[in-house]
């Protein structure tokens, strides 16, 4: 394979061998490796045990190694990691180390590189569907206004938009995201994580990637079936540290070699029901007792009172809709079960 690859690290060698895996099987003619420099000595073994896996290329390939000798934190690792990646490749797909991607996520990534390289609306490819199918029945591939990190590629270009720090006039970026989406709640939530600058409370960088995305009207070009698995849902994670359904989506391995690769690139209301249905879904998941919101939401007279009130109207969202989210939670059905599914569905179900 002929377009670089960026492996990005820290300090889990047992997710790192797996997804170290994917690579040497494709075999990357150009790799990067990115790595964060250890926190303490007890950390300092596990970054070592971390970096020693990737130094196992077997295949004819030039390596180059980012790595840090102290620790700069998840999100200016990975933002100055990118800069020198993209100051010196034109384009490139990306993987963290919780992530495994399938032979087709890579072979998806390189022809839509390479089939959008000059077409400006295309901002990222993702190898990530987050309702493990959508449109599959119509096309390979559809545009997407939810940028995800889970596997992914871009251009130079596109990253020559992206600032770690934005500093976007404000009513200039209420204006944008009016215009990017067609319901209030959309616009109100992204106001609310640029106003506090949720990266800096996060340690992040891929909110910001988002929102650059969303300031230039991009799209996400994305598979109609999963190409990854996330298996970074534990106690290793930086923030995602508790059982999420995500982490239990399948991720399928299609022949993308001689196929044509339908692509549907207009974006309109079935691509904008793919982006919605995936706001609800992560802000739903993301907390590890939806009972809990759910009496918040019936009794918004108990939420904390020194708390962000806008911060927790926008994770009760949801409730808001739990006719879609019990359909959001029906489609998964098809492809994954927990008992965690089945009190989610319980939850929207009494609401309606």
């Amino acid at each position: 394979m002929e377009t670089p690859v960026v492996f990005i690290i820290y300090n889990r060698p047992n997710k790192t061998r797996r997804t170290f895996e994917a690579i040497r099987a494709t075999k990357p003619a150009c790799l990067y490796v990115i790595a964060d420099g250890p926190k303490d000595a007890e950390d300092a073994l596990r970054v070592r045990q971390a970096r020693a896996i990737t130094e196992q290329v077997d295949w004819a390939c030039q390596v180059h190694r980012i790595y840090a000798s102290e620790n700069l934190g998840c999100g200016p690792r990975v933002a100055s990691g990118l800069d020198l990646v993209f100051s010196e490749c034109d384009r490139a797909i990306i993987l963290e180390d919780d992530i495994l991607a399938t032979p087709a996520f890579f072979t998806f990534c390189e022809r839509m590189l390479a089939r959008y390289e000059t077409d400006t609306r295309m901002m990222s490819v993702t190898g990530w569907n987050g309702l493990v199918t959508y449109q599959s029945d119509t096309c390979d591939a559809f545009v997407s206004q939810f940028s995800s990190i889970w596997g992914w590629a871009t251009w130079r270009r596109a990253w020559a938009m992206y600032q770690y720090q934005p500093d976007w006039p404000l009513e200039a970026f209420d204006k944008q995201m009016q215009a990017c989406y067609p319901d209030p709640f959309r616009p109100k939530l992204q106001r609310h994580k640029y106003i506090h600058r949720f990266w800096n409370q996060y340690k992040v960088w891929d909110l910001q990637w988002a929102m650059t995305i969303g300031m230039h009207h991009g799209f996400v070009i994305t598979p109609t079936v999963n190409l990854c698995q996330n298996i970074g849902f534990d106690q290793e994670a930086t923030n995602l540290t508790a059982f999420n359904l995500r982490g239990l989506f399948p991720a399928f391995n299609p022949n993308y070699v001689l196929s044509p690769l339908r692509v549907q690139e207009d974006h309109g209301p079935v691509q904008d029901w793919y982006d919605y249905s995936l706001l609800l879904l992560t802000l739903f998941t993301q907390y590890q007792d939806i009972r809990k919101l759910a009496l918040l939401h019936k009794h918004p007279q108990f939420i904390p009172k020194h708390q962000n009130r806008v911060g927790w109207e926008s994770l009760l969202q949801p409730f808001n809709e739990p006719e879609r989210c019990l359909q959001i939670l029906t489609h998964l059905e098809g492809y994954i079960t927990h008992s965690e599914l089945t009190k989610c569905k319980d939850v929207f179900q009494r609401l309606i």
